[in-house]
C-alpha cells in the first residue's frame, strides 16, 4: 500500500518552508518592519514637534494676552490721568476766571462809583453856579411877575443848553 505521507517530501516540504521563512524575515520583513519603525518614528516625531508647537503656540498665546491686558491696563490708567489731568485744569481755569472776574467786577464797581462822584461833584458845582446866576439875575433886576416868569423861562433854556 502506498503511504499516505511521503516523509522525504513532507521534511522537504518543511525544510523548504522553514528556509522561505527565514529567507522571507531577513531579506524582507526586516527590511518592511524598518521602514514601517523608520515611519511610525517620523511620525511620532511630527506629533511630537506639532505637540511641542501647540504648547509653544499656547505659551504665546497666554504671553500675548497677558501683554495684551497689560496694555489695556496701562490706556486705561493713561486715560483715567488725562481725565483726572483735565479736571484738575478745568477746576484751575474755572477758578482764575472766577478771580479775574471778582477783579472786573471790582474794578468796574470802582469805576462806577468814582465816575459817579465826579458827576454828583459837577452836579454840586452846576447848582452853585446856577444858583450865583439866579440870584446874581434876581439882585440886579427888581422883577415883577412876568418879568419874574420871563427869566425863569429864559434860566430853563440856559440849563437845557448846558
Amino acid at each position: 500500500m502506498e503511504q499516505l505521507v511521503n516523509i522525504p517530501q513532507l521534511v522537504a516540504s518543511i525544510l523548504g518552508f522553514i528556509a522561505l521563512f527565514w529567507g522571507l524575515k531577513y531579506l524582507f520583513w526586516k527590511p518592511v518592519l524598518a521602514t514601517i519603525d523608520e515611519r511610525k518614528a517620523t511620525i511620532d516625531k511630527a506629533f511630537d514637534d506639532i505637540e511641542a508647537k501647540r504648547q509653544e503656540i499656547d505659551a504665546m498665546r497666554r504671553d500675548y494676552e497677558d501683554k495684551l491686558r497689560g496694555i489695556e491696563a496701562e490706556a486705561t490708567a493713561r486715560i483715567q490721568e488725562a481725565v483726572r489731568e483735565g479736571q484738575e485744569l478745568a477746576a484751575e481755569v474755572r477758578k482764575e476766571a472766577e478771580a479775574t472776574k471778582q477783579r472786573l467786577l471790582d474794578k468796574a464797581r470802582d469805576e462806577i462809583t468814582r465816575e459817579k462822584n465826579v458827576a454828583l461833584a459837577e452836579i454840586r458845582n452846576m447848582a452853585v453856579e446856577l444858583s450865583f446866576m439866579v440870584t446874581e439875575k434876581v439882585l440886579s433886576k427888581k422883577l415883577d411877575h412876568a418879568e419874574h416868569v420871563e427869566l425863569v423861562n429864559s434860566f430853563i433854556g440856559e440849563i437845557k443848553e448846558i
